[in-house]
């Protein structure tokens, strides 16, 4: 797909599809498949579904026929078609809908063990309507050393690492870590299709210099727009030391233990008229407890110990409209997006009685939309509102504001822009609001800054080039303005918290052949209103899932 298209095109359906739908609009009348409310053309079954399950390199591309990549298709498992199908939402003998191939197809782009997904529908033929599924697998075994570094602080890790296990879409990590806060290993296990299809399983145990973690979670949720009913159980448990910063350095430390869990079921009527709504139901733990560290100054207060324990209702609203772009926070990676309204209220209820240590309403609320100005440009914004009451008053009472502006100048050329905004009120020690190298301001120390109130501004040109060297990634480029500041009284002597902004520029390593999925950013930023304590250039070099 060209990163110039529509962002109202369907890449992922075919030309056969769409003719399909053109017989659909042509007078033909309804029936219900099993998972599907929506309305499918009259008398089209699907018939045989053909997956095509590529391996990494296609070896019968000229370019792609060399030794070392047919030596990687040697060494990888390809992902099991069985995989694949469970994973469709669609099966033979179902009624046919063109909606439910969109809908796997981005289903199926959110495994990371696979990167290029069609699935296209060949023409009726009798009444029935094959379907050709075609993938093609990343590398998914990630043996070696990562290194990054931003706000002046390095981080390295070894680890080995299998995000499709013989094929089976089991992911399988073993890490040994260290960063500005901590070292440790850590063990985890994700299964997404546990005991049944779309049963998610997910087992975590770290051993850290400063505590432990685990964690557990199964669930089935939500996965698709039609899904009926979802149900889930997790638990966070851990014990760490907590470090405060001031102007990137550490000031003052505490220990920290958190457990939070949640067990939950819900229930959708389905997709209807173009939306979806769910409600769902639970029960909810969410305990902390501080403790002086015999490495603490006293330089800042001591967190408040809280022991939540509540039941919650959250319904969820979402518009069915999704599209598909390419070239905007990926390189050359379809990139699925919901510009439809999205809709989120919990609500949850706290007292003495079920073993809470207060009495406080519990809420939650947020709402999500996107806006197409025209053919390309796209905005995007998100508001959310967190907290309790407590009472009359408020505790960790949280707003969050987020624009987000894409501006295509050619097929290879794109402005980016994002406006953040964090309004804290009541908020508790340990939520403070930071601002520095590693969340936003690259020219800065990590943990800059401090507070209750946080914005930050990012102005980008992005250039994605044509360069793909020897077809394993691709390369990118930017130049960017960074803007914030963070402030307001947390409870810490802060004498720092003017504006600051950085410029600078960077480079992007697209990783289109691995299940990392990621993009390498290495980045010079400079600070425009430099402070003595801070250097006048910072090396920013990190892995992320985004541009």
């Amino acid at each position: 797909m060209e990163s110039g298209r529509s962002l109202r095109s369907l890449p992922s359906i075919g030309v056969a599809t769409r003719f399909a739908l053109l017989l659909a609009a042509l007078g033909c009348g309804t029936a219900g498949a099993a998972e599907v409310s929506a309305s499918p053309p009259d008398g089209l079954r699907v018939g045989k579904i053909r997956i095509q399950n590529g391996d990494v390199f296609d070896t019968e591309r000229t370019d792609e026929n060399r030794a070392l990549y047919r030596l990687a298709n040697r060494w990888h498992y390809r992902t099991r078609r069985g995989v694949i199908r469970e994973s469709l939402l669609f099966a033979e003998g179902d009624a046919f809908d063109p909606r439910l191939l969109e809908e796997s197809a981005r289903l199926l782009r959110t495994y990371r063990f696979l990167g290029d997904v069609q699935i296209d529908a060949a023409p009726p033929r009798d009444g029935v309507v094959d379907i050709d599924v075609r993938t093609r697998d990343v590398w998914s075994l990630n043996p070696g050393v990562s290194f990054g570094r931003n706000g002046g602080d390095n981080s390295y890790s070894f680890e080995l690492q299998e995000l499709n296990l013989f094929g089976r879409g089991i992911e399988l990590d073993i890490d040994y870590s260290s960063n500005v806060d901590r070292s440790g290993v850590s063990m985890q296990m994700m299964n997404p299709h546990a005991f049944a299809p779309h049963n998610e399983l997910e087992l975590f145990y770290g051993d850290n210099s400063d505590g432990n973690r685990w964690r557990a979670r199964f669930e089935r949720p939500f996965y698709a727009l039609d899904v009926r009913q979802a149900f889930g159980v997790d638990i966070d448990d851990f014990n760490q030391r907590a470090s405060v910063y001031q102007r990137g350095e550490i000031v003052d430390q505490y220990l920290q233990e958190q457990r939070v869990g949640r067990a939950w079921f819900g229930t959708s009527a389905g997709l209807v008229d173009g939306w979806v709504s769910r409600w769902s139901v639970g029960l909810a733990i969410d305990r902390h407890r501080f403790q002086s560290d015999p490495l603490g100054t006293g330089a800042a207060p001591l967190p408040s110990d809280r022991d939540l324990r509540y039941p919650f209702l959250q319904l969820e609203a979402i518009e069915d409209d999704y599209r598909v772009w390419e070239n905007r926070n990926q390189i050359g990676r379809s990139e699925d997006v919901l510009l439809g309204t999205q809709l989120n209220l919990m609500l949850g209820w706290a007292s003495p009685s079920l073993g809470s240590d207060r009495q406080a309403l519990i809420y939650r609320l947020g709402a999500k939309r996107g806006f197409p100005i025209d053919h390309e440009k796209t905005l995007l914004l998100g508001i959310d509102l967190s907290g309790r009451r407590e009472g009359s008053r408020g505790a960790d009472e949280l707003l969050h504001l987020e624009a987000q502006y894409f501006h295509p100048l050619s097929e290879r050329n794109l402005v980016f822009s994002r406006l953040q905004a964090d309004l804290g009120r009541a908020l508790s020690f340990d939520q403070r609001l930071l601002l520095g190298g590693d969340n936003g301001l690259r020219g800065f120390p990590l943990r800059y800054q401090g507070g209750h109130k946080r914005v930050l501004y990012t102005l980008e040109h992005r250039y994605f080039s044509n360069w793909y060297p020897f077809r394993l990634f691709r390369v990118g480029a930017a130049a960017f303005l960074d803007v914030g500041r963070a402030w307001g009284d947390d409870g810490l002597a802060n004498d720092e918290d003017r504006w600051l902004s950085n410029i600078g520029v960077g480079l992007r390593l697209g990783n289109t052949r691995s299940a990392l999925g990621s993009v390498v950013h290495i980045d010079l930023a400079a600070p425009l209103n430099r402070p003595n304590d801070v250097d006048s250039m910072q090396l920013v070099v990190e892995v992320r899932r985004a541009f």
